[in-house]
């Protein structure tokens, strides 16, 4: 939860890297209904790269463990061949503060992508100086290596549902994301994710991102195909209870729940091999309720 109002532009800065790398709900508590909060909700929650990192939701992990009453100032996250790194001053001077990569368990030639400022440097000796302003915060990418992505994958959809299709790209920085739906592109869309929300039948298609890095690209597609609702029907008959639903969405499945309708919902085995089934209901029960999921 952050709240940038009444702070200096550094602190900010550290309140911003501090959600981003903690792995967790990532709000703002600013008051958004006044021209100032709606400045600085621009300003901090608007760039990409640190938002990408927050929309992870993977928490970093700090550097050392035993620092007395200080709080630690280094965290650090890998994610497959690259390397996030969060370094904190917490003082209001200037702190030059020296990193040994062996303790940071990085070994290697790196390039380094500062994720608010956008500026690049060389990762490549033993220990890597990074300067910090007043109560300022950095957090970093670092990479090497041919541009890859993995991402987005096909998905099955329902009309009125959401998805996020998802690009994660590896080499060396910086990255930029270009989206195209059906060869045709898709203008704004710049971030490594974009969602739909609620999906259309105007959003069935193929979905492509081009994933640019400093050294190469690469271009992934997903195809997105949208089906609608099946409407579930029961008919009653000498007593017993027939539900159906059309043969076309046999795979969804069917969840039922007793009393109170509720978020309590039980899936019936067995029922995605099907598209109708006869429930168990005992003349004692006050209500049930059922409904199809897809799976």
């Amino acid at each position: 939860m952050m709240k940038f109002a009444s702070f200096s532009a550094n602190e900010n800065q550290s309140r911003l890297i501090n959600a981003a790398i903690s792995g967790t709900v990532f709000l703002n508590s600013d008051d958004l209904a006044s021209s100032a909060g709606q400045s600085l909700a621009r300003l901090c929650l608007t760039n990409a790269r640190i938002n990408e990192v927050a929309r992870s939701g993977a928490t970093f992990r700090p550097v050392e463990g035993n620092t007395g009453t200080n709080a630690t100032d280094v965290f650090i996250r890998q994610d497959g061949s690259t390397w996030y790194l969060a370094v904190f001053n917490y003082s209001s001077a200037v702190a030059n503060k020296t990193l040994n990569l062996a303790r940071l368990g990085i070994s290697g030639t790196y390039t380094a992508w500062d994720l608010w400022s956008g500026s690049i440097s060389s990762v490549s000796s033993a220990t890597w100086n990074v300067t910090l302003g007043s109560r300022q915060a950095k957090l970093f990418r670092l990479g090497s290596g041919i541009t890859s992505a993995t991402g987005p994958t096909n998905q099955p959809l329902v009309i009125g549902s959401s998805t996020t299709l998802t690009t994660i790209a590896s080499g060396t920085p910086p990255f930029t994301y270009t989206w195209i739906k059906n060869g045709a592109l898709l203008p704004g869309l710049d971030e490594n994710s974009i969602t739909l929300n609620p999906v259309n039948q105007s959003d069935a298609g193929t979905y492509s991102v081009i994933v640019a890095g400093a050294n190469g690209s690469v271009t992934n597609s997903a195809v997105l195909t949208v089906t609608n609702p099946p409407i579930l029907t029961g008919q009653i008959n000498n007593g017993t209870l027939m539900l159906s639903w059309p043969a076309d969405h046999i795979g969804w499945q069917l969840q039922s729940q007793i009393g109170t309708l509720s978020t309590n919902w039980i899936s019936v085995a067995g029922s995605m091999n099907t598209n109708r089934w006869i429930p168990l209901i005992s003349s004692t029960t006050e209500a049930e309720f059922f409904r199809l999921v897809y799976p």
